[in-house]
């Protein structure tokens, strides 16, 4: 795992969402997207990515709903980690 600065983290995320034409590809890229912090109410550190996915988030029609979660939650935030992105996604 190594850090992301949020900025650098928001822009990958849009672009691992615009490379992601298969709905399978999408939940790959996003459950290895993890937000540390508090995405959810009460909770100091939570795996963001991985609820919102559970609820139906990464479906195409939800993709700027999810941004916009993401983008919400890491107003507090200080870091943002990733695990297992292919080399050429930059990461």
């Amino acid at each position: 795992m190594k850090d992301i600065p949020i900025g650098e983290a928001m822009e990958l995320l849009s672009r691992l969402i615009a490379r992601c034409h298969e709905m399978h590809e999408a939940r790959w890229a996003l459950k290895r997207l993890w937000v540390i912090g508090s995405l959810a109410a009460g909770k100091p550190t939570c795996r963001g990515v991985d609820v919102l996915i559970e609820t139906g988030l990464y479906y195409p029609e939800k993709q700027l709903a999810l941004i916009r979660k993401l983008k919400e939650g890491m107003e507090k935030q200080v870091m943002v980690y990733s695990r297992d992105f292919p080399p050429n996604w930059g990461v």
